[in-house]
């Protein structure tokens, strides 16, 4: 699964609050470039896996991280986010 691919399912289907969004210049963004492999591997893991816990770590630890994250962009290295509109 591409980091994009998990980029853009975090927009659809979690951050859909206004002020929630990982930007299209995520790229630029070490630290979420080396964070988000990390959120890849939590979502294969509830999307395929049989037990309850990782749905339970999803939506108690990594979703509540994913939002604190997205709406703390403030501001991009490159002078301004593109944000999605």
């Amino acid at each position: 699964m591409a980091i994009g691919d998990v980029v853009d399912w975090l927009n659809s289907q979690w951050l859909t609050a206004d002020d929630a969004e990982l930007p299209p210049c995520w790229p630029d963004h070490p630290d979420l470039c080396q964070w988000l492999p990390a959120v890849a591997a939590a979502r294969y893991e509830v999307g395929y896996g049989v037990t309850p816990v990782a749905v339970r770590d999803w939506i108690a630890l990594w979703y509540p991280e994913v939002v604190g994250r997205s709406t703390r962009l403030t501001r991009c290295r490159l002078g301004g986010h593109r944000r999605n509109s």
